[in-house]
Parts: structure tokens; sequence; C-alpha cells
């Protein structure tokens, strides 16, 4: 049984909007600057996390005035934020790695064999994991939370970077601290929800890292904007 005030979880909703308004402001300011691939991860990953976290305060809430334990709400949380941070994160590291155009014949040739590649690969490891364990017999539940884990750093590392690049490049560098600081409270973050969440406590040190991690994200953001973030570019036209 978790312990969940009212204030609580409605307090959940406030990292949830830090992050809905952070990346408006981001995607919004480089539409530009950005190749179609790159910026249909980076909207589609932010949906993904944005869903993710907006079900989880909503599960919070309607447990909290008991209404209803919406269990998968829960549950779905932590697989949908850590592929969105994964797919946000490829989409800003494509847009700073991604250097020349070529047309767009040759550009979608490219696309979809990196992608066609990609699923390949990844059918192929999944199904000789799932040989080497086919001789155990029933298999036992397995939760994955370090996967998950390691695929939302890794996102979130990617963001924090570029941003901290693009902020080198506006001769803004001082703004890093803000992106650096909002990345460590974010692994403080996922390291506290691997604790006892049914704490009341430890609940309430869970949402206020957290608001800090998408306060200082936003407020970041939207300093990069107010100096030019939309005029960046990584991309050369030929």
């Amino acid at each position: 049984m978790y312990d969940f005030s009212l204030s609580m979880a409605i307090a959940d909703y406030i990292p949830v909007f830090f992050f809905l308004m952070t990346m408006i402001i981001l995607q919004w300011s480089l539409y530009g600057a950005m190749y179609k691939g790159s910026y249909a991860l980076l909207a589609a990953g932010t949906m993904d996390v944005f869903i993710a976290g907006f079900l989880k305060a909503t599960w919070k809430l309607f447990y909290a005035s008991g209404l209803v334990d919406f269990y998968l709400f829960n549950y779905v949380f932590l697989p949908m934020q850590s592929f969105g941070f994964l797919l946000l994160g490829s989409g800003l590291l494509g847009m700073v790695c991604i250097r020349k155009r070529s047309d767009e014949g040759k550009r979608l040739v490219r696309v979809l064999a990196f992608f066609v590649s990609a699923f390949l690969l990844l059918v192929i490891v999944c199904v000789f994991f799932s040989l080497s364990g086919s001789w155990k017999g029933t298999p036992e539940m397995y939760r994955g939370t370090l996967f998950f884990i390691v695929m939302m750093v890794c996102g979130l590392g990617c963001l924090c970077a570029v941003l901290s690049v693009i902020a080198a490049r506006l001769e803004k560098p001082w703004l890093t601290v803000l992106f650096a600081l909002s990345f460590v409270f974010a692994l403080a973050m996922g390291y506290l929800s691997g604790k006892d969440s049914h704490s009341a406590v430890v609940n309430w040190i869970e949402e206020g890292t957290n608001i800090l991690s998408q306060g200082l994200l936003m407020l970041g953001v939207m300093l990069l904007h107010k100096h030019g973030l939309s005029r960046i570019r990584f991309t050369e036209e030929s």
C-alpha cells in the first residue's frame, strides 16, 4: 500500500508540465535546424515521455483519492519513459552529428538502410537470447529495471550534452551548469525511485528532486531560446 496524499499526487503534475513546456520551446526553436528524421525522433520521444509522466501522475491522483488503483498507468511508466528519452536523445544527437545533406533519393536510401539494419540486428539479438534460455523450461519473471534505467540515462545524457553544446555555440557556457545539475538531479531521482517508494517521506524527496531536475531543464532551454536558440544550425546545405 502506498502512502500518497492528494497534495503529493497533484505535485506530480508539476514536473510533467515543466517537461512539456521545455520540449515545446525546444521543438519550436530547432524545427529549422533538424532533419525530418531527427525531428520525428524528437517529437515521438517527447510524446512518449509526456504521456508516461501524465499517466503516472494520474495513477497517483486516483490512488490518493481512493477512486481506483489503475495500476497499468504505473507499470507502463518506466518502459515508456525510457524509450521516450532514448528517442528524443537520438533525435538531438542526429541533429549534431549529421553534418551534410545529400539529395533526397540518397538520403532516403540511407535512412531505410539504417533502420532496416537496426531492426534486423535487434531481432537477431532477441532471438539469440531466447534460444540461449530455451532449455531452462518455465521462464522466470524479469522486470528489467536496470535495462530501462540505462536507456533513460543514455537519452537524458544525450539531451543535456547537446543542450550544453548549443549553449557553448551561443557563447553562454554558464548555462551548461543548469543542464548538468538537471542531469544529476534526474539520476538522483532514478536512484530514489528504486528505494522504498511506499514511504511518504521518500516520495516527497523524489518529488522535489524531479521538480528541481525538470525546472532547471526548462529554465536552461528558456534562456537558450532567449539568446538565439532558433538561429542555431548544425547542418550544411549542399
